[in-house]
Parts: C-alpha cells; structure tokens; sequence
C-alpha cells in the first residue's frame, strides 16, 4: 500500500470480541509498526476499547518521519470467532498545534 512522507498518524484493528489477530506494517529494511487485538507483558499494549461486539484496538506511535514508501502489511488472526478483522493505518503531516 503506497503512503505518503509524514508521521504514523494511526495505527488500530477492529476485531470481533475474544479474537486474537495482530497487524505488522513495514517499510522493507527502514521501519515498522505492530497492533494485536491483546495484551502481554512482552510488548507494548495497545489501548483496547468494548464497542458493543467489537475490540478497537489503537496502539500509539512515536511521530518519527517516514518517507513516502510502499508499506507493506501482514495481517494474522490466530483465534476467535468468525467475523470481520478491520485495519485501519494511516501516515500524513502530524496536525498543527
């Protein structure tokens, strides 16, 4: 997926309730980022909220500069009940303050 040069703005999977499934994105060789739909004491947690039968899953990012690349992603769901998995990943300019 090509982005554009900026920050990672947002990085977030909408799971069904009780799926495990993480996303890693990467640009080949420079960077990458991860979100899983659970926490562990081995990696950063994302802040998961309840939305009626859903887990919205959002892990924070430093805004560190990445080039306009061709990201490419892995999504993997491990367990759960069938259903949709939503990823959504966005790099832009970071807002004004």
């Amino acid at each position: 997926m090509r982005e554009p040069g900026g920050v990672i703005l947002l990085n977030q999977v909408t799971v069904r309730h009780g799926v495990r499934a993480f996303v890693k994105a990467r640009i080949p060789h420079l960077a990458g980022a991860e979100v899983w739909s659970w926490q562990s004491r081995n990696r950063r947690a994302a802040s998961c909220l309840r939305h009626g039968a859903f887990d919205v899953c959002t892990q924070g990012e430093e805004w560190c500069p990445m080039p306009s690349a061709t990201w490419h992603f892995r999504l993997v769901k491990l367990s759960g009940p069938a259903g949709p998995v939503r990823f959504r990943y966005a790099v832009a300019a970071p807002p004004k303050t």
